[in-house]
């Protein structure tokens, strides 16, 4: 039993672990979009072509703030998680076992 909860935890660390890494790799496609658009910006154009790249900055910076609010979300839930020994469920079962005895 303790090592299916532990393998159940070991999936649940894993699958966060490749949702950060999808996250991150999210922001470094936008860090390159936007540094992509500011050269292109540096380089000149027509006046029409910087404000809609100036406004796609804007989207792509408001989408990389959300995702870095995602990956901290993932990190807070993750946390510490404990692993669980075969000693531990017995010692709970036996617990809620006296407890029954007496309740009961």
């Amino acid at each position: 039993m303790a090592e299916e909860a532990n393998g159940f935890i070991m999936k649940i660390i894993r699958d966060e672990a490749k949702a950060e890494k999808h996250i991150l790799k999210s922001i470094q496609t936008l860090d390159k979009s936007i540094n992509n658009i500011m050269s292109a910006i540096e380089q000149g154009g027509a006046r029409e072509a910087v404000a809609a790249l100036l406004q796609r900055i804007e989207s792509l910076q408001k989408e990389k703030t959300e995702l870095h609010i995602e990956l901290t979300d993932i990190k807070k839930e993750h946390g510490v998680v404990p692993r669980i020994s075969e000693n531990d469920i017995i010692d709970r079962v036996n617990s809620l076992d006296s407890f029954l005895k007496i309740h009961v």
